[in-house]
């Protein structure tokens, strides 16, 4: 992964040949039950594995806004996913709920430092080539994948919230890894490395502070992950939003 920023001409980043764990976390700020988690999640930015050995995507699904909060992070379209996950994996639906790799994982509330030690075996390279119109994505395989896709996540850190109505009123909660979009393509060969090219607009460079790739198999299982900061500013640093 080289981070960068995103004056140059173009940014990449780059997974090493060993798997990359997808780390996704199903959240709510209308859920009681989620503070915790989006602490521990928070915790990943300062991870000296981020990027390297997992990437962290944040979604907030909207089923707990008729608690009397709406949560300005919430799609629709993350309440599907959930529920795709949750049914590969094998899980109920439910909130907090963390997926590593597609499978479930519930270590974070005892041992949260175990998500160092994934075994991450050898599946090949994934590139990611930024600049202001597009965004490449390129996989270098070493194992056979069928029907590989390739998902992009723009995602927006050090945001926080403070909460005035529902189970969490009162209550200032911060957010790194929030996914505001992402899309998928279907990887073509290209020379012998599978390829897919997202377009880019100025919002997703002007509102955002990092960016996740990763690639799925046949059955929709993340098999190797990239990403990192669009900025070389430290976290710490970076401006928080806030909203009552």
């Amino acid at each position: 992964m080289l981070k960068s920023a995103l004056a140059s001409a173009k940014t990449e980043f780059e997974s090493p040949v060993e798997a990359v764990a997808l780390v996704e976390l199903f959240t709510s700020e209308g859920c009681n039950s989620c503070p915790p988690a989006d602490a521990w999640f928070s915790s990943l930015a300062e991870s000296e594995h981020l990027w390297s050995r997992y990437v962290p995507v944040a979604f907030h699904v909207t089923y707990w806004d008729s608690l009397g909060w709406r949560d300005r992070f919430a799609q629709k379209t993350f309440d599907a996913r959930h529920a795709t996950t949750a049914l590969r994996a094998g899980s109920p639906v439910y909130t907090p709920g963390v997926f590593v790799a597609g499978k479930e994982w519930r270590q974070w509330r005892r041992a949260p430092r175990m998500l160092d030690e994934i075994p991450n075996g050898t599946v090949g390279v994934l590139k990611l080539e930024l600049d202001a119109a597009t965004a490449v994505a390129t996989f270098d395989s070493v194992r056979e994948v069928i029907r590989p896709r390739v998902a992009l996540a723009w995602l927006q850190s050090n945001q926080s919230t403070r909460v005035a109505r529902g189970e969490n009123a009162g209550k200032t909660l911060r957010h790194e890894f929030v996914v505001r979009r992402v899309d998928s393509l279907d990887l073509k060969r290209v020379d012998a490395v599978w390829r897919a090219a997202f377009p880019v607009v100025a919002a997703d460079l002007s509102g955002n502070q990092a960016v996740a790739v990763w690639v799925v198999d046949e059955d929709d299982v993340p098999v190797q992950a990239t990403g990192g900061w669009l900025s070389d500013a430290p976290v710490s640093s970076r401006a928080a939003a806030a909203t009552d």
